[in-house]
């Protein structure tokens, strides 16, 4: 629950600042309110990971943990390749400006 608190403070404190993409700061935002959630009703989780046929409750922690993570990575390579190219397009026309001016001077 602590762990979940320190989350959500620290996320408000760089969306804040603009410091997180908004995208990334909701997806820390809700892991946040689940650890404070999963501390407070422990019992529900266990009723949950028993009623998906998981016999150990915090393999399904584990299993989200992972998909989570894996998911974070598709989302940040994906916003990498969008970076990637506007830094190219950036580079292309600045390129062709000090080229034009070069021309005309």
């Amino acid at each position: 629950m602590v762990l979940g608190a320190i989350l959500l403070v620290w996320t408000l404190a760089n969306l804040r600042r603009r410091l997180l993409l908004i995208s990334m700061g909701s997806l820390f935002l809700a892991i946040g309110f689940l650890l404070i959630l999963f501390g407070i009703v422990p019992n529900v989780f266990n009723q949950i990971a028993y009623g998906l046929g998981v016999q150990y409750p915090p393999l399904l922690y584990l299993i989200g943990a992972v998909v989570l993570l894996m998911l974070i990575n598709v989302h940040l390579a994906s916003r990498l390749s969008v970076v990637d190219l506007r830094c190219r397009r950036l580079a292309q026309e600045l390129a062709l400006s000090k080229a034009l001016e070069r021309a005309d001077g």
